[in-house]
C-alpha cells in the first residue's frame, strides 16, 4: 500500500513539474501572438560587392498622427551616414574599396504607414492599411536613383489577397490601399510596407536600400 502511493505521489510530481514546464515553455516562446503588435523596422543598405549595412531607422513622434477619419500614421526616417549604419556583413581580406559608404553622397528619406482599427465579430482586435507614402532625397547630383519599387500588405490567415506591388517614377510616392478588409495581428497577421531603391555614384557602383516597416509581422513562416 505505501509503494502505491509512494508511485501515485511520484506520479504527480512528475505531472506539476510537466505541467509547470510546459507553461513556462508557451510564456516564452509567445511571440506568434500578443496584445500588442510587433512593430519593426529594418533599413539594409547593401554594397556592389553583396556587403550589408544596417541602417537606424527613427520612428518620428510628432508623425503619430490621427487623420480626420480616425486613422493612425506613422512615419519612420532614416538618414545614410556612418554614424546611424552598422556594418553586418563580415569584413574579408582584400577588400574591395566600393565597400565603404561614402558619407558625402547624403542619402536620406521617410516611409509612413497610415492604419485603421476596429473590434472584429470575434472580439479580436483588427487593423487595416489604408495608406503608404514616403520619400527619397539625395543631397549630392552625382548620386542617380533607379529601379523604385514600393510594395505592401495587409493580411492574416483568413485574408491573404491584399499584396500590392507599385513601381514609382519619381522619388515621392503616395498610395491609398483600398483595402476592404480589416485583419487580425495574431498567427499570421501581416501589415506593413517596403520600399527599395538602386543608388548609383560614380566610383562606387550601384548600391542598394531596402526599408521594411511592419505594424505587426506575425506571419508563421517567419519561425519556421
Amino acid at each position: 500500500m505505501r509503494k502505491i502511493k509512494k508511485i501515485v505521489t511520484l506520479l504527480l510530481t512528475l505531472v506539476f513539474v510537466a505541467s509547470n514546464t510546459i507553461y513556462s515553455f508557451a510564456n516564452e516562446n509567445s511571440t506568434l501572438s500578443s496584445d500588442v503588435p510587433h512593430e519593426t523596422c529594418i533599413i539594409t543598405l547593401t554594397s556592389p560587392n553583396g556587403i550589408k549595412y544596417n541602417v537606424m531607422a527613427v520612428e518620428e513622434p510628432q508623425m503619430h498622427l490621427r487623420s480626420s477619419n480616425c486613422d493612425i500614421a506613422k512615419t519612420y526616417s532614416y538618414s545614410l551616414d556612418s554614424k546611424n549604419m552598422q556594418r553586418v556583413t563580415p569584413s574579408t581580406r582584400g577588400g574591395q574599396s566600393n565597400d565603404e559608404w561614402d558619407d558625402s553622397i547624403s542619402v536620406h528619406g521617410y516611409i509612413t504607414i497610415t492604419y485603421a482599427s476596429t473590434t472584429l465579430s470575434n472580439g479580436l482586435k483588427g487593423y487595416k492599411l489604408t495608406k503608404v507614402n514616403g520619400k527619397w532625397e539625395k543631397s549630392d547630383n552625382a548620386v542617380t536613383m533607379s529601379n523604385r519599387r514600393v510594395s505592401y500588405t495587409c493580411q492574416d490567415v483568413n485574408h491573404q489577397n491584399q499584396i500590392t506591388a507599385k513601381f514609382p517614377s519619381s522619388n515621392t510616392f503616395s498610395y491609398s490601399t483600398g483595402y476592404p478588409t480589416y485583419v487580425s495581428d495574431l498567427a499570421t497577421g501581416d501589415l506593413g510596407a517596403n520600399s527599395h531603391i538602386d543608388l548609383n555614384h560614380a566610383g562606387s557602383g550601384t548600391w542598394t536600400l531596402d526599408v521594411t516597416c511592419n505594424y505587426f509581422d506575425n506571419n508563421i513562416l517567419d519561425y519556421l
